[in-house]
């Protein structure tokens, strides 16, 4: 083999692996779907329970403001139900308070594995999606309010009644 064919393959190589671990910062980090759409990519369905799993209050409240605002990209109703749903889930950590990190661990993060485990996507429209996760979310309500945990958004940090 050439040197100047395995300098390029060591490139690509190189490449591969500095994007791989892009990918992997941008997923833990929430970041994912704004990663994939910097490359042009495309940005699969479980792409988007991304930053409801792994974002901070901080992330999800400029989400539920800020994704209101863009209209007419390819994605615009994904992004107009994820900021739904981030909307929904800082509602809910009024009332949970530290149990924002639960809700995504118990949660959002199963879901969104699920998903992307899947070979053929389940759902395919945002409103389907929405639907999912929010369902997600009732039941996770659910199991805390079954755990005598309180859901009362008047309740300070959610604690035990």
């Amino acid at each position: 083999m050439s040197p100047w064919k395995r300098r390029r393959q060591d490139d690509r190589a190189d490449l591969l692996c500095r994007e791989f671990v892009e990918d992997c910062g941008s997923f833990l980090g929430g970041r994912l779907v704004e990663t994939l759409e910097a490359r042009k990519a495309s940005v699969p369905t479980w792409a988007w329970t991304n930053q409801l799993a792994h974002g901070s209050m901080e992330e999800l409240r400029l989400t539920s403001l800020e994704e209101r605002g863009r209209r007419g990209d390819e994605y615009w109703e994904w992004r107009e139900g994820r900021s739904y749903l981030a909307t929904l889930m800082l509602s809910s950590a009024r009332s949970f308070g530290p149990l924002l990190a639960l809700q995504q661990e118990a949660a959002l993060i199963p879901l969104e594995l699920t998903l992307a485990a899947q070979a053929v996507p389940g759902i395919c429209t945002p409103t389907d999606w929405v639907a999912q996760v929010e369902a997600v979310l009732r039941l996770h309500r659910d199991t805390l309010r079954a755990m005598n945990l309180d859901v009362d958004p008047n309740t300070q940090n959610g604690e035990r009644q």
